[in-house]
């Protein structure tokens, strides 16, 4: 049952905690307003989050508590969360945080700190989870500002710094050769050395797929050869099991959002990377 908040007559700001299926369907078009109007990363947008919910394997594990601000009929912040079961504990957690690489709150700029914080603690006095884990966050994310040391409500978050390897490219560079010049000599060298080790197993090329070039194949290829990357080093993914449907659905999120390149390395025509 989703629950619905009035906070503040005034300012006609209400609160709702999303937890069904359909609510979540119902919402798309105001969420992708909002995600298009603060330019947020696919992590929040609707698509991502919906595409994910709808093909995850352990759905009956899990509990959505997505929190919504309303000023009057505009959404003006999502605070995209669920709550998921693992070792024995429950979790709330950021919405596909497995295929998340950023986690994040969408806010407007005409959302007050207040409502923010109060849907946050709506969420935390509902209880159902033994732990809140709200990780990769970047520098700037918005919803740091909920977790102020004057926050009044909700629980308080304890910083959990911690190193981890991130391949985000973020720059102004015109061209992929732009951004190559300025890479260390090493860093230059090595990329060298490894195109002439690959050209002597044949004749190497890196493209990008065409937008009517069909997109199952490649997806095939790619969940095959990280199956096997995977299977080397004991490790699993759901998202590369054969046969599972949150691949594709995500795929068809970032097409459906027009971020979607992929790009592929052949040799001699065989695709050997993805």
């Amino acid at each position: 049952m989703n629950t619905i908040v009035s906070i503040d007559v005034s300012s006609a700001e209400r609160l709702e905690v999303v937890r069904s299926a359909d609510r979540l369907a119902a919402i798309e078009a105001d969420w992708m307003h909002l995600w298009h109007r603060t330019d947020g990363l696919i992590f929040q947008s609707h698509a991502w989050i919906s595409a994910w919910w709808s093909t995850v394997a352990d759905r009956d594990q899990r509990a959505l508590r997505i929190g919504l601000v309303w000023n009057g009929d505009r959404l003006v912040a999502v605070v995209p969360l669920t709550i998921g079961k693992r070792k024995g504990l429950r979790f709330l957690e950021w919405a596909a945080s497995s295929y998340t690489d950023y986690g994040d709150i969408l806010v407007a700029p005409e959302c007050s700190l207040s409502a923010l914080q109060d849907v946050w603690a709506q969420i935390c006095d509902a209880g159902g989870f033994d732990i809140a884990f709200l990780n990769h966050l970047l520098p700037g994310a918005a919803v740091r500002k909920i977790f102020t040391p004057d926050t009044s409500g909700g629980i308080r978050l304890r910083p959990n710094h911690r190193e981890e390897v991130s391949y985000r490219v973020a720059g102004q560079w015109e061209s992929g050769a732009a951004w190559f010049a300025e890479q260390s000599k090493k860093t230059r060298q090595n990329y060298r050395r490894g195109v002439k080790t690959l050209e002597e197993a044949g004749g190497i090329k890196f493209r990008l797929l065409a937008p009517d070039e069909p997109l199952q194949p490649v997806l095939d290829r790619l969940s095959a050869l990280k199956r096997r990357w995977l299977a080397e080093r004991k490790r699993e993914s759901q998202l590369f099991e054969e046969g599972a449907p949150v691949l594709a659905a995500l795929v068809e999120a970032l097409a459906r959002a027009g971020v979607l390149h992929i790009f592929v390395l052949e040799c001699d025509g065989a695709m050997v990377a993805v």
